[in-house]
């Protein structure tokens, strides 16, 4: 009987986790572009959302493990909105530093034009 009400309990947590989990990476968006004074989730006319567009940057906002997806993203929105790619990266603890400079990294070596925030410790 434990073992099935360990089991019921962590199913229910898992659940009760992933929605919050997930909202995490929005308030971190509306909170950094609010404070910069862009727009949060502007749909575009060709069907993307950019996470956060302000006067000179389309912004794709992640968690530090996604960058290579950022930087994709971050690269199609300047390109449909003719606006600067922008990155903000959360870094959620100091063990996400290496993701960070992956980023930096690669942005430097192929001389993106790609503008990086880091959120976080």
């Amino acid at each position: 009987m434990k073992q099935a009400t360990c089991f019921l309990l962590l199913l229910w947590a898992s659940h009760a986790i992933s929605p919050a989990y997930a909202s995490r990476e929005s308030w971190y968006q509306n909170v950094w572009c609010d404070g910069v004074g862009g727009e949060s989730e502007v749909k575009l006319p060709q069907g993307p959302r950019v996470d956060c567009v302000t006067k000179t940057h389309a912004i794709e906002v992640d968690f530090a493990h996604k960058w290579t997806e950022a930087i994709g993203q971050s690269l199609y929105y300047a390109e449909l909105t003719g606006l600067k790619a922008g990155i903000v990266l959360i870094l959620k603890s100091h063990s996400d530093t290496p993701h960070l400079d992956a980023a930096q990294k690669i942005i430097r070596r192929y001389n993106l034009p790609i503008k990086l925030w880091p959120l976080g410790p």
